[in-house]
């Protein structure tokens, strides 16, 4: 019991659950997600209008972003979410150029959850009204 304490709430682990385990009107797939890593010093960014801190290998990195740019122009950055893709433009010694990317770092496993086939096109035995 302690081990399981230790391994899903203190070192956040998935509860492993078997197939069927909510029934025939869910379905589990293993999915993934991505951690947020905005791939630069954002904060830095922010302040001084130049971009500093490109991790190589990164998003960032690869959209062709490098220490030193002037930042001119950019779209908001929602600290946080790998889904909502930066916009800057910047301008170096070759002159100025648009770059966009999502902020993902490390894939995420995941387990998802999602309403059979049968249960969402109505033909499952499955009964979802609320109160049944």
């Amino acid at each position: 019991m302690h081990s399981d304490l230790t391994t899903y709430i203190d070192n956040g682990e998935i509860i492993p659950l078997p197939a069927g385990a909510l029934g025939p009107c869910v379905d589990l797939h293993d999915a993934t997600a991505h951690a947020y890593d905005p791939g630069l010093d954002v904060e830095k960014m922010v302040q001084t209008r130049v971009v500093s801190d490109v991790k190589p290998g990164s998003e960032a990195d690869r959209a062709g972003l490098r220490n030193g740019q002037i930042v001119i122009e950019r779209s908001e950055i929602r600290a946080g979410d790998p889904n909502q893709r930066i916009s800057l433009t910047v301008r170096d010694n070759t002159g100025e150029k648009s770059l966009s990317y999502f902020p993902r770092g490390a894939d995420i496993p995941i387990s998802q959850y999602a309403l059979s086939k049968a249960t969402a096109d109505g033909t499952g035995n499955c009964n979802l009204s609320a109160g049944q």
